[in-house]
């Protein structure tokens, strides 16, 4: 029989898997804390290769400190993120390697303007040269709908007769392109010697599934942890490895208190919910071959309790009706208990939810050995709690990382080519000028003094010719003008104008090549922009190396090494067109800190939260739009199209949001934290945490809010000055 374990929310994940291998728990007849050395022969994979760091520091742990040879850790990838890829040097699969993201990104582009162009042309008007950023945005959701499609097994002959013809002709026209796109684009891997992410991916699992089929009874241990299953690929590997002699499944959060009927109902034909947090393990459940029932549990739930409110609060909307009998299942005493470690803060602003997150956060560290973590998938609001910890000199563990375009390599990329787009306007100038990176060659002192001799007399009053020349003009002019004569402060001047003067001979050398592309007003071939990027970039901070100590510049080397290489397959751009899409090309790379194991408090994300418990737990940005976030309308499907074809709805995003939502009250305190205003505008609560609200009740809602509120008020009063302070 498949052997499916799982692990309750309120239960350490990774501790519990690590104790449970070790005692034998996890498999029958293996249980090496006896013997370090048999450890060595289990396979372990997990969803990230951080949680693979983490799970490594909990097995020392849990073996007392004793000397261990840990087992293979593989990690999965972002698996409910349509990431997943095992490390290359895994032996399952040779080349061919799946084409880059941004390089995908750049072809499909480019069939994408070519596509619009065509249309254009068609009807009679100029092709339209703007909407860069569109293009792009194109792009990517057609390479999603490739992922789709291939996740699925469809071809291309799948989409004939999908749309009707009472349909709009949008549809059809897309759907034509779409055709054509698909071929080509497959066409063009096949010259290239590449394939595609999902077929990648999915081509690595089956063959890893295939391996573990072919192990004998002698073979050691097999263990997937933490992992749902979302993908096919992925539950085909999950069941190879749950019929595996010594194999076992470990599910993230199965809910056990949810009544037989809601349970079947989840995945029951129409009335089906992918917006369930359990949608995902109820489909998983049949594909390994056990029942719910048949799923044992590695752990008790803690004696709070927070499972069974947690499976009400996010029952399916069919079956709410049952609310009306929820003392029956949830009296109010479980209920009360339920409610105890749970507060509600509602800041007035995001910037007042980052200060009482912080707050929240430093208080942790005041307690002796307490952990606490903000999870939450609003990176802006990740980016303004790690801020607001800096004043408390405190630098947080993110383990989401910073996207490449916001690490400070990143921004001085952005800065130099929106600098020459704007033909050296004086705010961006200056903001290129002032970044700390951007040193021109210059020592820090010298740098500062240049900078400020020119912000002096070129960049305040009316704003100088464009581009160099015009920068040229205004020292000139502002020497003619007030530094002539022999008084020493003077000549302290005409120092000071010589340095401007080196600095602008410095800006030339670093933006001429992408000044002078500017200057030809029309598009021009992507690799010349990308070779005048990447030398402006050099010209003003340094060489980039691969292997730079700092990530983000070795992240942002490898990106421009891709970019060299795949640029020809790009769409031609002028300068202004490139500036705007160069945040799209800078989008996939992420910098990342090393894991601190020993980290008492930490930024997670949504997925690596599942497996990594703490004390106190902050959910974040509960409003509508960021968790979860809007259900994006495809482009190029329409909502009944992707039914059709039986690809995932929009819908099953928000299933996984929820799925992490209720994983993060497993532990002992959870405080709940959302803005009542975002940009100027009322924002509405999450849709979980109007459900919690509902089955609270309002006695109990009004408490947990009560207890959150004394965060707020002391995040208004942090920046008030004392009595009588001037």
């Amino acid at each position: 029989m498949p052997r499916v374990l799982t692990i309750p929310s309120s239960a350490p994940f990774l501790p519990t898997l690590a104790a449970a291998l070790l005692d034998g728990t996890l498999v029958e007849g293996f249980a090496p804390r006896a013997d370090p050395l048999a450890l060595a022969g289990a396979t372990v994979f997990l969803p990230t290769r951080r949680a693979g760091r983490l799970f490594a520091e909990a097995l020392l742990q849990a073996s007392g400190g004793a000397v261990l040879l840990l087992p293979k850790i593989v990690p999965l990838g972002d698996v409910d993120e349509d990431a997943l890829a095992f490390s290359e040097d895994a032996p399952v699969l040779a080349a061919p390697h799946a084409i880059a993201p941004v390089h995908r990104r750049l072809v499909l582009a480019r069939l994408v303007a070519h596509w619009r162009d065509t249309l254009a042309k068609a009807a009679g008007r100029e092709a339209v040269a703007a909407g860069t950023a569109a293009t792009f945005a194109l792009a990517d959701a057609l390479g999603a709908l490739f992922d789709d499609l291939t996740t699925a097994g469809l071809t291309v002959d799948g989409l004939d007769g999908l749309v009707p013809d009472e349909l709009d002709r949008y549809f059809r026209v897309g759907l034509d392109f779409v055709r054509i796109a698909r071929r080509a684009f497959t066409d063009y891997l096949a010259e290239a010697g590449l394939v595609e992410p999902a077929a990648r991916r999915d081509a690595l699992v089956d063959a890893e599934a295939r391996r573990l089929a072919t192990l004998g009874s002698g073979a050691g241990p097999v263990i997937a942890a933490g992992s749902t299953g979302s993908m096919p690929a992925t539950a085909r590997l999950l069941a190879a490895i749950a019929n595996l002699p010594k194999g076992a499944v470990v599910l993230p959060g199965l809910d056990q208190d949810l009544d037989a009927a809601s349970f079947a109902r989840i995945t029951d034909g129409r009335d089906a919910a992918p917006d369930h947090p359990q949608y995902g393990l109820a489909r998983l459940l049949p594909r390994l071959g056990v029942a719910r029932g048949e799923v044992l549990p590695l752990a008790a739930p803690a004696p709070f309790g927070r499972e069974r409110l947690m499976s009400e609060a996010m029952r399916q909307a069919e079956t709410s009706d049952l609310w009306a009998s929820l003392s029956d299942r949830l009296p109010p005493a479980a209920l009360g208990t339920a409610m105890a470690g749970i507060s509600v803060v509602e800041a007035d602003d995001p910037r007042a939810e980052a200060l009482a997150i912080a707050l929240l956060l430093r208080d942790s560290l005041e307690r002796e050995g307490e952990t606490a973590a903000l999870v939450t998938p609003d990176r802006d609001l990740a980016r303004r709690v790690a801020a607001e910890m800096a004043r408390f000199g405190v630098a947080l563990d993110d383990s989401a990382g910073t996207p490449l375009a916001d690490s400070p390599a990143g921004r001085l990329a952005g800065l130099l080519v929106m600098a020459a787009a704007e033909d050296l306007a004086p705010v961006p100038l200056f903001a290129l000028l002032t970044h700390p990176l951007a040193r021109f060659g210059l020592e820090p002192d010298a740098k500062a003094d240049a900078v400020a001799t020119l912000e002096l007399a070129a960049l305040r009053g009316p704003r100088p010719r464009a581009g160099i020349g015009g920068l040229r003009d205004a020292i000139a002019a502002f020497d003619r003008e007030d530094f002539r004569g022999a008084d020493p402060r003077r000549r302290m001047g005409e120092a000071a104008l010589a340095r401007a003067r080196d600095l602008i001979e410095r800006l030339d050398r670093a933006l001429g090549p992408l000044l002078a592309i500017g200057a030809q007003r029309g598009a021009v071939p992507l690799a010349d922009l990308v070779a005048a990027h990447r030398a402006a970039w050099e010209a003003a901070a340094g060489p980039l190396d691969l292997d730079a100590e700092d990530a983000a510049e070795a992240a942002l080397a490898r990106t421009f090494e891709t970019l060299d290489g795949a640029a020809g397959d790009g769409p031609a751009l002028d300068l202004s067109a490139y500036a705007d899409a160069a945040g799209a090309l800078f989008a996939d790379a992420m910098v990342r800190p090393r894991a601190e194991p020993h980290a008492r408090i930490r930024i997670l994300g949504p997925l690596e939260a599942r497996l990594i418990h703490v004390d106190r737990m902050v959910l974040g940005a509960l409003i509508e739009g960021s968790w979860p976030r809007i259900a994006e309308t495809d482009p190029w499907l329409s909502r009944p199209m992707r039914g059709d074809l039986g690809l995932d709805l929009p819908e099953r995003r928000i299933g996984l949001a929820a799925h992490d939502f209720a994983q993060g009250f497993g532990a002992a305190e959870v405080v709940l934290t959302f803005a009542a205003k975002v940009g100027g505008t009322q924002s509405v609560p999450s849709r979980f945490v109007q459900r919690l609200k509902t089955v609270a009740g309002e006695a109990e809602w009004n408490a947990a809010r009560a207890r959150g509120s004394r965060w707020v008020q002391a995040a208004r009063r942090l920046d008030d000055a004392p009595a009588g302070f001037r």
